[in-house]
């Protein structure tokens, strides 16, 4: 539990690293799957992020992305070489709805609305709101 502090620069091959290891124990006839949140618009990598993608490949870790910024290419490189599926928030792509939160006044997709009543039961910018950073910052 350690490991699953939030602070710092988000790394995608930090969190494949750590699913590698949890997940590449499981039998041959198991599943190897992760699904990844991701929110940040870069990675911030201690090492060569092709190899550890070439590492899942090669052991049958099926990896899919749901970003909740712009599309990056290292998240849809990552989901195809793996057989994962690439979900983002699609702007601009006529078709999007936006609705603004009543309480904070903040603006999300459609199928955001769909998810955080249905998932989440939370507002992620009620919440933020809610919970301030450390006065002492």
């Amino acid at each position: 539990m350690d490991k699953l502090g939030c602070a710092g620069d988000a790394s995608l091959q930090n969190a494949l690293d750590l699913v590698y290891e949890n997940l590449n124990d499981i039998p041959s006839y198991g599943h190897r799957e992760a699904l990844i949140l991701y929110s940040a618009l870069t990675t911030c990598d201690p090492a060569d992020i092709m190899e550890t993608i070439q590492k899942c490949k090669k052991s049958k870790l099926r990896c899919s992305i749901i970003g909740l910024s712009a599309k990056i290419y290292i998240c849809n490189h990552l989901c195809q070489e793996t057989g994962g599926t690439y979900s983002g928030i699609r702007r601009g792509s006529k078709t999007s709805l936006r609705v603004t939160c009543p309480k904070c006044n903040q603006h999300f997709c459609f199928d955001c609305d769909i998810y955080i009543h249905e998932s989440l039961h939370n507002f992620p910018g009620c919440e933020s709101r809610r919970h301030p950073k450390d006065p002492e910052s």
